[in-house]
């Protein structure tokens, strides 16, 4: 899952982004095995949390000034 791996590239904890999210930690556990859908604004507040934009939590997909997209993941 792609908002997993970025999580933990950038070296973030479930905790440290619940904290930041203002949620419990188990939220988080639940929107990354999937068990739990996600609204937007969830989704919004989680790219907030990781300070990236949303296209880059769902998708791995960052849009750079040129045009030119960066896939984040395996």
């Amino acid at each position: 899952m792609q908002f997993v791996f970025l999580k933990e590239k950038l070296g973030y904890t479930q905790q440290e982004i619940a904290d930041k999210k203002g949620v419990m930690r188990q939220q988080i556990t639940r929107f990354e095995n999937m068990s739990n859908s996600p609204t937007i604004f969830f989704l919004v507040k989680y790219a907030y949390a990781l300070g990236t934009e949303i296209d880059v939590v769902l998708k791995g997909v960052e849009l750079i000034g040129n045009g030119i997209q960066v896939i984040y993941g395996p």
